[in-house]
């Protein structure tokens, strides 16, 4: 996982900016991101460690350890989601098949 920091991340929040890619939750802290240059899709998760966050995406430039805008993307989402009281994120987190699922805060 990559340390996610304000000088790293600089770079990747004006491209997701540019590109607004879209952002599909999937479950607690991890996200699909879909390309905004073609059909791909990336899945994106998160972490906090003693109050430091990381961030993991899929694609090739994450391989290489540096932050992608996919990462910037899901972090956005997962910041909103987790500001979001356990209730109404119960009601919103569903399955493929369009069931409710519990959601449990965590960490």
């Amino acid at each position: 996982m990559i340390k996610l920091t304000l000088e790293n991340t600089q770079k990747a929040v004006a491209k997701c900016r540019q590109l607004k890619p879209r952002v599909k939750f999937v479950a607690n802290r991890t996200f699909e991101v879909f390309s905004s240059n073609n059909s791909n899709k990336y899945q994106v998760r998160f972490d906090v460690k003693n109050g430091e966050k990381f961030g993991q995406c899929e694609c090739k430039a994450s391989e290489r350890g540096l932050v992608c805008y996919h990462l910037v993307a899901g972090a956005t989402a997962n910041i909103y989601r987790q500001s979001q009281p356990i209730t109404l994120r119960a009601r919103r987190a569903k399955n493929s098949e369009g069931e409710i699922l519990t959601t449990q805060r965590t960490g």
